[in-house]
């Protein structure tokens, strides 16, 4: 039970980064959206490439 705590503390630290700390939640979950937007965008991209290399066969 013990364990849970500290698992906790690990899950916690790892999923916010340190420069956002300073900022409020709602800025902290605009700057995540924003950045998973973008990975999207990015992998949609890479994914149309492929298709386009990879289409004709």
């Amino acid at each position: 039970m013990s364990t849970d705590g500290a698992e906790e503390g690990t899950n916690r630290e790892r999923t916010v980064p340190m420069t956002s700390r300073r900022y409020s939640r709602e800025t902290d979950l605009g700057d995540h959206l924003r950045e998973v937007s973008s990975c999207l965008n990015i992998f949609q991209k890479f994914v149309k490439a492929q298709n386009r290399i990879f289409g004709s066969s």
